[in-house]
This record gives C-alpha cells, sequence and structure tokens, in this order.
C-alpha cells in the first residue's frame, strides 16, 4: 500500500520459500499476480480476466472482452496465465476455463 502512495513498484509477488502456501495465501498470490502480470498484457488486446474459483491446485478463470471469443484462447491459458501463475504461484497449478 505504500509503494502505490509514493508512486514506488513493488516486487511482484513470490510464495513464501520452503513453505506450503494455505489456501488463502494461495488465492491472495494468484490474484496479485492476475493483476500485476496477466490484466495488464490481455487488456492491451481488449480482453480481461476473472478468478472464478479454485480447487486444489486448479485455477479457474474465465476469459472477458476480446479474449472470450478469440481464436488463440487456449494459448492465452496455457501460455500466459498458466505459465505466469506457475512462475509466480505455484509451478503445479492448472489453469481450467470457467
Amino acid at each position: 500500500m505504500i509503494s502505490r502512495v509514493s508512486g514506488q513498484a513493488s516486487e511482484p509477488p513470490r510464495p513464501p520459500p520452503g513453505n506450503r502456501l494455505s489456501n488463502i495465501q494461495k488465492i491472495l498470490l494468484v490474484q496479485e499476480t492476475i493483476e500485476r502480470e496477466i490484466r495488464p498484457v490481455l487488456k492491451m488486446d481488449g480482453g480481461d480476466i476473472e478468478l472464478v474459483d479454485m480447487e486444489g491446485n486448479n485455477v479457474i478463470v474465465a476469459l472477458r472482452g476480446t479474449c472470450s471469443h478469440c481464436r488463440v484462447a487456449s494459448f492465452t491459458l496455457r501460455d500466459v496465465v498458466q505459465a505466469k501463475l506457475r512462475e509466480f504461484v505455484l509451478p503445479d497449478l492448472n489453469v481450467i476455463e470457467a
């Protein structure tokens, strides 16, 4: 919050090293990664993403805007959304379209 007020960018979200994440920690990291890493990329093409639910290591999302009917939506889910979530949250997360 302080970094937002002062205009300084903070580091991207990272899971705590060596610790198992609680469901709440996982959801918060997923939400933060969507906000910082994924949504800006999708918005450049007129799209958006919504976190619908999480079941274990399955992240259920809905693509919105132009992404919702794009022919490369499966690529976007796998190579953008899932890749970023695996990089910043947990390496074994799976993304499922709602």
